[in-house]
């Protein structure tokens, strides 16, 4: 079987030619945040398609069951993501958190 390697960074092994390797993933990931004033679902949509990137933090695989949400506490809102695999890994990562913004709460900004 041939060994096939990270077109990104041209280290890492990878399963076929194309692929990315986990550390190139991982560094990708870590460097992307949503724009500051994406709403909820495209925060938790971006966040989403990064960890489907990565995989399973156990197994690396990317099919995984999730649920995604928000949850505001003392104003901040908080965005988590619980995951659920077939490898067994069952875990919980906390997205992002941010301060929850006027609008967030009904009330729109006087000019």
């Amino acid at each position: 079987m041939m060994e096939h390697i990270c077109f990104r960074c041209g280290k890492g092994k990878v399963p076929e030619v194309g692929h990315t390797c986990k550390e190139c993933k991982l560094d990708l990931e870590a460097n992307s945040k949503p724009p500051e004033g994406a709403n909820d679902e495209d925060v938790l949509g971006h966040y989403v398609n990064q960890r489907v990137l990565i995989g399973c933090r156990e197994c690396g695989t990317p099919d995984f069951g999730y649920e995604a949400g928000t949850k505001t506490e003392k104003g901040l809102k908080y965005f988590v993501l619980f995951v659920r695999c077939s490898c067994g890994a069952n875990y919980m990562d906390m997205l992002e958190v941010r301060a929850m913004r006027l609008e967030d709460v009904g009330i729109e900004e006087s000019e």
